[in-house]
């Protein structure tokens, strides 16, 4: 089909260089847009200016160029020698968006256990994902490819002592923003493979595995 049918305040002087007017009443019309434009209802869209056709950017609540939102995550991760690291984290970000690339800083609490010992980590750091479906108004279903990193601070107790470390976590997979619950709001899913290092007392231990996070973000 020729595109999406909407109704807009349309000036009688304007000239319509890139959509249809199929239908008036007063100052009203229902107009056809091309394919490749995306209205939205109570967008204001200029169509007399050049190209007519830039459906995504300026108006009022459209824009999806600011990114603010958290995440949380159970898992369940391999610490070497048989044992494994129950972890619950949750994190909240803030960033950027140009559609193919989102970027920005990020800061995590998270809590641990493992036999006899649990930790308490806070940590910051950075994200970034690629879009292999640009995030852009109209795009309700964006996927592509993302990774992160932090740096932080832990507290471990064991049994009555409390020991401080480091810890650094690297992380990537797969990620997916669905946009059902409107235009700027997204859910977010992430299936990654994660890589802790922590280190405390002169020691280190690694843990490894995948992990599935889930979350809501505000796109602004």
């Amino acid at each position: 089909t020729l595109g999406l049918a909407t109704v807009v305040l349309f000036s009688l002087g304007a000239n319509a260089q890139t959509a249809k007017v199929v239908k008036v009443s007063g100052k009203k019309a229902i107009v056809q847009f091309p394919d490749d434009a995306r209205p939205r209802v109570g967008q204001t869209i200029d169509l007399s200016g050049g190209g007519g056709g830039d459906m995504g950017g300026g108006g009022g609540g459209g824009s999806r160029a600011t990114i603010i939102g958290g995440s949380a995550a159970l898992s369940s991760l391999s610490a070497g020698g048989g044992s494994s690291t129950t972890q619950l984290e949750v994190n909240a970000r803030y960033g950027w968006n140009n559609g193919t690339m989102e970027y920005g800083p990020l800061g995590a609490l998270t809590y641990a256990s493992s036999t006899g010992s649990s930790s308490r980590v806070i940590a910051a750091g950075g994200f970034f994902d690629y879009n292999l479906v640009e995030n852009t108004p109209g795009n309700d279903l964006v996927y592509g490819l993302g990774a992160q990193g932090q740096f932080g601070s832990t507290s471990t107790s064991v049994g009555s002592a409390e020991v401080t470390g480091t810890q650094m976590m690297f992380q990537g997979g797969g990620q997916m923003k669905w946009f059902a619950l409107g235009n700027t709001v997204a859910i977010r899913g992430d299936a990654v493979y994660r890589y802790i290092t922590n280190s405390s007392g002169g020691t280190s231990t690694n843990t490894t595995g995948f992990v599935v996070e889930g979350g809501f973000y505000i796109y602004f």
